[in-house]
């Protein structure tokens, strides 16, 4: 195995720097040792470091001796006693001319171990807690102790060499320090204890333990309110701490009260408040004229902390106590039955005693106690007076003013409320409900029934009548489908001398019906596919206005239409209370007739929709007679078909459809001569009837008419030049082919007498010198011929060698 070395230079500009294999700086405890900077820092240039200021050479834990013994040499002795982790800092430049002649320039900090000289006494190196008022806390000194021989540590030993301030209380139990924190301990106070130690062969190095008080974080005390109840003209004393004591966070120590609020200007007339010198108890005195009212105090409590952040304010109550004032004015409630009556009154103030009882008492020496309730029934009236009624109320102090003398109440029978009320819509008039009830009777020993009082509430309507002894009533102007409650109520005399009496009723409630609302109609449909106009129509639903809607009729309209029953029309069709689509598919051929929607509730009340636009409804004619056909000259060698309808075998046609053939479609019937489907196309015609507009109402086709032919006459000639054959292009006519007469200058044959034809030479005009040669051509086509002339061309002029 072989090895090789890299030496990686430095750049020129790195700094001085701690010499990583040097070893660590290690020295005795109070013994020096000197480091050479040539050891413990490199440079770049390889140069020795040195120091630039002696005042740049610090250390931790180091006696105060001079640290630098030459620039390129420190030094460092501890502390007495010290050991443990030290260190030296320093800054060094290299020498270099780098930095303005000022070199490479660095600060290091070099670690330095110092150990324990042969036997090291113990160091106590102290600490700091926090705690609060009342609080014990044991600490073991030996976690706070600096001692380098583990196993010797039981041989350390302790002692209280400075006591805290504050009452705060140290001792020592061996190696455990007890500091306990008395109640009374001021918040944010300190105490400090200084602690001794020492090992079997030499005193240690003393420390200190400090106490910081914190707040305490024990409950706060709970204070219990307190009630002074106090009769006028008497005097009593509230001890407030009595009922707090339970609550005292530090039961050892008083509370006390470091505050009162309230006293200035806070109590009623006729009461005084005096604190007793440490404000723990009150004199309360109240005079005679004191309003018996609450007022109300509050006291604020320390602790033994003292400490303002829990101070707490408990409450005191000074009641004064007086007779109960004056009862409310009694009024009756309950039932009115006769011969007795039911009172009630509202509750006075007790004033702070409590209510014991209420006597109420009447004109004719009526008197009754009612125990403490508000409702009291006064029996054995009677029937035939009116009475007034006062209330006193009673409590410990005495009785009450009486209240205000009730109004004037009868003790007469109020009548029974009436029974069979029923509401119910009017069948003729719209909106009009109709109220009946059953007779009330005499009330037993008490005045006949001679009046009843009718009340009707709901939306739009609120009346109120009397009808007298009559047993029944309408209102009119209700709100169609609108809930209504009626009221009756049977009244005698039992309201005499302005007696208030509670008057029985009964009520039944009821809808009011009215006249349906219209629907909205759509645009008639219109539908011919039976041969025969069929409108429908849509619309909405209609609101039944109170009752439910029971049909849906459909009029065709001839004027003004009403309904119920329905006029200025007739029905012709009608739906059930579920609607549909309303059809009429019978009126009159060719008449024109508006339609409307009658809508009619289960009272019979009904109401007529807008008439829709207009519709002329059609029906279609029966077949059409076989129409006659004429094949007719339109210009010279134009042959066309004149087609005229002889009408229809049922009803009537407005226009005409044509077909050519029975594969052919139908076409509007044509003003005129046609071609029909081409000239020298034989053609079977037939017609259909229509009415209306388009071709829905079309009636079953004609019997086809006699085959009939359009044809052209006119041939079309190629070449008529003089001397050479003669060429014809026959007239289009399909599959027809024409026969021809050709004619030279009249003459019908050649010399020969051979007849001419349409490829015979056209003669040259020298026969007639100066006259073109006369062609003519008569064509026939289907029995239909027409004489054509023309002039022949001259022939080309031929040039002759001259002789010589």
């Amino acid at each position: 195995m072989s090895y090789g070395f890299i030496n990686v230079p430095g750049f020129d500009d790195a700094l001085p720097q701690i010499n990583r294999s040097a070893g660590a700086v290690t020295v005795k405890s109070e013994a020096t040792v000197r480091i050479p900077l040539e050891d413990y820092v490199v440079t770049a240039n390889g140069q020795t470091a040195k120091i630039t200021d002696r005042g740049t050479v610090k250390a931790t834990h180091a006696n105060g001796q001079s640290l630098v013994v030459d620039s390129s040499t420190l030094q460092f002795t501890s502390s007495k006693l010290y050991y443990g982790n030290a260190s030296i800092s320093f800054e060094v430049t290299d020498g270099s001319a780098a930095n303005g002649g000022k070199g490479r320039v660095a600060t290091l900090v070099l670690p330095v171990t110092v150990t324990p000289r042969s036997n090291q006494p113990p160091a106590f190196t102290g600490s700091a807690v926090e705690m609060q008022p009342g609080e014990t806390r044991t600490v073991d000194l030996t976690k706070l102790t600096d001692y380098p021989y583990p196993k010797d540590l039981p041989e350390l030993r302790y002692s209280v060499v400075s006591k805290p301030t504050s009452g705060a209380t140290a001792t020592i139990s061996g190696q455990q320090l007890t500091i306990a924190v008395p109640d009374t301990a001021k918040k944010n106070t300190t105490a400090s204890i200084g602690i001794g130690v020492q090992d079997d062969a030499n005193a240690g190095r003393a420390g200190t333990v400090t106490v910081g008080v914190v707040a305490s974080t024990r409950p706060l005390v709970q204070p219990g309110a307190d009630r002074s109840i106090t009769k006028r003209g008497a005097t009593t004393t509230i001890d407030v701490l009595t009922n707090d004591q339970p609550t005292n966070p530090f039961p050892g120590e008083r509370l006390r009260v470091v505050n009162i609020r309230g006293l200035s200007g806070g109590l009623p007339s006729g009461v005084s408040v005096t604190p007793s010198a440490d404000r723990s108890r009150l004199q309360v005195r109240v005079s005679d004229t004191a309003k018996p009212v609450d007022a109300h105090l509050q006291y604020q409590v320390a602790d033994a902390t003292n400490d303002p952040d829990r101070y707490v304010w408990g409450d005191v109550t000074v009641s004064v106590q007086d007779v109960p004032d004056a009862p409310g004015t009694p009024t009756r409630t309950g039932s009115y039955d006769g011969g007795q009556a039911t009172l009630t009154w509202s509750t006075p103030q007790g004033n702070n005693s409590p209510i014991t009882g209420y006597r109420v008492t009447g004109t004719n020496g009526v008197s009754k106690n009612c125990g403490t309730a508000t409702v009291c029934t006064l029996t054995g009236l009677d029937p035939k007076a009116s009475y007034r009624f006062q209330v006193i109320a009673t409590n410990a102090i005495g009785d009450s003013k009486p209240s205000g003398s009730s109004a004037p109440i009868s003790a007469d029978f109020v009548p029974a409320p009436p029974k069979g009320i029923t509401v119910t819509p009017n069948g003729s008039t719209p909106n009009q409900l109709d109220v009946k009830w059953s007779a009330v009777a005499t009330p037993n020993r008490g005045s006949a029934v001679d009046n009843y009082v009718v009340t009707i509430e709901g939306p739009g309507l609120s009346d109120t009548r009397n009808t007298g002894t009559a047993t029944n009533t309408s209102f009119a102007g209700a709100q169609s489908g609108s809930p209504y409650t009626v009221k009756v109520s049977a009244r005698n005399s039992a309201d005499r001398n302005g007696t208030v009496v509670q008057w029985n009723s009964a009520s039944a409630s009821g809808t009011a019906v009215g006249v349906p609302t219209a629907v909205s109609v759509g645009t008639p449909n219109v539908d011919g596919s039976s041969g025969r106009t069929v409108v429908s129509v849509d619309y909405s639903k209609s609101d039944g206005q109170g009752a439910p809607i029971q049909s849906y009729a459909l009029v065709r309209a001839s004027g003004q239409v009403s309904c119920g029953p329905i006029s200025g029309g007739q029905q012709v069709d009608s739906t059930g209370p579920g609607g549909g689509t309303l059809r009429d598919g019978n009126a009159e051929d060719g008449s024109t007739t508006s339609y409307v929607v009658v809508a009619s509730n289960s009272f019979g009340f009904c109401s007529v929709s807008r008439p829709t636009s207009s519709v002329t409804s059609y029906e279609q004619p029966g077949q059409a007679n076989t129409p006659s056909v004429q094949v007719t000259e339109t210009a010279k060698g134009v042959y066309q078909l004149s087609v005229t309808p002889r009408g229809v075998q049922k009803g009537r046609a407005d226009h005409y459809l044509v077909r050519y053939d029975a594969g052919d479609g139908w076409h509007d019937l044509p003003s005129g001569p046609t071609a029909a489907l081409g000239y020298g196309v034989g053609t079977a015609v037939q017609v259909q009837g229509c009415r209306g507009p388009g071709n829905s109402y079309c009636g079953p086709a004609s019997a086809a008419a006699e085959p009939a032919t359009p044809v052209l006459t006119e041939p079309t000639v190629l070449t008529k030049t003089e001397g050479q054959a003669l060429s014809v292009r026959a007239p289009a006519n399909g599959t027809l082919t024409p026969t021809y007469e050709v004619r030279f200058n009249g003459s019908a044959s050649d010399a020969n007498g051979a007849a001419y034809t349409t490829t015979s030479v056209v003669p040259d005009r020298a026969l007639l010198p100066g006259i073109p040669t006369k062609i003519t051509i008569t064509v026939t086509v289907d029995g239909r011929a027409d004489t054509w002339d023309y002039d022949a061309d001259p022939a080309p002029e031929t040039s002759t060698a001259p002789t010589g």
